[in-house]
């Protein structure tokens, strides 16, 4: 750092801590107490990692001087997936120890809860550290920063008329089944010249194919643009000449942009109605209870089951599922009712327990958050490669919306946004 710049940080950081205890931050020192590894958190960071910090991506750029430290920022997204952040760093460089202690002091700094998915670049030493530091954690390569490697590796190698990217591409993206997938990889190699490069992304092919990650929780997450697109907007103020007060000021604004979108998008799902293709209970269940946004991915894997049917049951709130037409011609009927491994808290929009918003600001800001709601969506997201299982889940699903069409109610604050409450679920 340059001269006075370690006080004018201390500073800054104390200021922050005296506005909300809830601030925190973590220095590394080198031998010579010289300050190497920063890293820091608000209030927001702290309550959007515990309510969304299951699927996160950490990716870090450089200033226009390439003298000037990495910064690196810890994203995700929250129930209207729009980017939320975790965390903060500018680190003295990009080693495999600056990377352990940064993913050490994350961990610390959010009371020891692991994400069940990181996503990062091919950066070796950073794998290293996740390695050592995250073992339970899933690995995946962002997919961007893999295809513009093969853009760069292959272009120049392919067999002309070849359509070796394109194949590529359907490996990292289409093919689900592993045979296929080995079968055309291994085509395609015979379509370059020099395979130096599709041999070792071969050898982590777990952390990016599609045809290995079936069953990886990554909420449709594949790349880190997420922390890319915040970086972007801060690449110009990591140049070294800039007071580093000047880059606190500039974050804050860049931060606190995205943070006025999600009150408008919370403040917009409150006051607007979604657009409804079917009145089916199901479907008005589901958008009382979802985000927009999450709602409207819901609703389009729901006509892709259009197939299945649910008929009420003479036993009690069992519902009757089938699969074919409306008629006794039926290929398959089963009863059921809702398990509660298709309950995950995380993309609804609801209140904390006593349907009281969350202070931020202990001023007085308030800003609306979701306490972990109930959702199903992780479940509807794959259950069309299954449709007997799919339709065994919306049979089960409707079992409960029917149990209580009995009408809608309104919240504490009597808006239709949380219509059942958790006192309505015996599940």
């Amino acid at each position: 750092m340059k001269y006075g710049e370690a006080g004018s940080l201390l500073n800054y950081f104390h200021n922050k801590v005296v506005e909300n205890p809830s601030f925190q931050y973590a220095l590394q020192l080198d031998s010579e107490e010289q300050i190497t590894n920063i890293f820091w958190v608000d209030a927001k960071m702290l309550i959007d990692y515990a309510h969304f910090g299951d699927v996160v991506t950490f990716d870090t750029t450089f200033g226009t001087n390439q003298d000037i430290r990495p910064f690196g920022v810890f994203v995700g997204f929250n129930h209207f997936r729009e980017t939320v952040i975790f965390g903060v760093a500018l680190m003295y460089d990009e080693s495999v120890d600056s990377f352990k202690w940064l993913f050490e002091t994350f961990l610390s700094t959010h009371n020891q809860k692991k994400p069940r998915t990181i996503y990062t670049d091919q950066d070796v030493a950073m794998g290293k550290a996740i390695t050592d530091v995250l073992p339970e954690t899933w690995h995946g390569l962002c997919t961007w920063h893999i295809m513009q490697n093969a853009i760069k590796h292959l272009n120049c190698h392919m067999v002309e008329g070849s359509n070796v990217l394109g194949d590529f591409s359907a490996c990292m993206y289409e093919y689900e089944d592993i045979v296929k997938f080995e079968d055309v990889f291994s085509k395609m190699r015979a379509k370059v010249h020099k395979q130096t490069w599709l041999d070792s992304i071969y050898k982590v092919k777990e952390k990016w194919a599609e045809c290995y990650m079936k069953d990886v929780y990554t909420l449709c997450m594949r790349s880190t643009q997420l922390s890319e697109s915040l970086n972007s907007d801060m690449k110009e103020y990591l140049n070294s000449e800039l007071n580093i007060l000047r880059f606190f000021s500039h974050f804050e604004r860049a931060v606190q942009a995205k943070r006025d979108k999600e009150i408008t998008l919370e403040y917009d799902s409150r006051e607007k109605l979604p657009r409804i293709q079917m009145r089916t209970p199901m479907l008005l269940q589901a958008s009382n209870i979802y985000t927009p946004q999450i709602f409207e991915a819901f609703q389009s894997e729901y006509e892709r089951f259009m197939a299945a049917y649910t008929r009420p049951s003479s036993e009690g709130n069992a519902y009757i599922v089938g699969i074919g037409v409306l008629d006794e011609e039926s290929t398959l009927e089963e009863e059921h009712v809702l398990p509660e491994h298709y309950i995950m808290k995380r993309w609804t929009t609801i209140h904390d327990a006593f349907g009281r918003n969350v202070l931020v600001d202990p001023k007085g800001a308030m800003v609306t958050r979701v306490a972990q709601p109930q959702t199903i969506v992780e479940k509807c997201f794959r259950t069309d490669q299954d449709q007997i299982e799919g339709s065994e889940f919306i049979g089960s699903y409707t079992q409960l919306l029917m149990g209580h069409s009995g009408g809608h109610k309104l919240n504490s604050e009597g808006l239709f946004g949380t219509a059942w409450t958790m006192d309505d679920y015996t599940v």
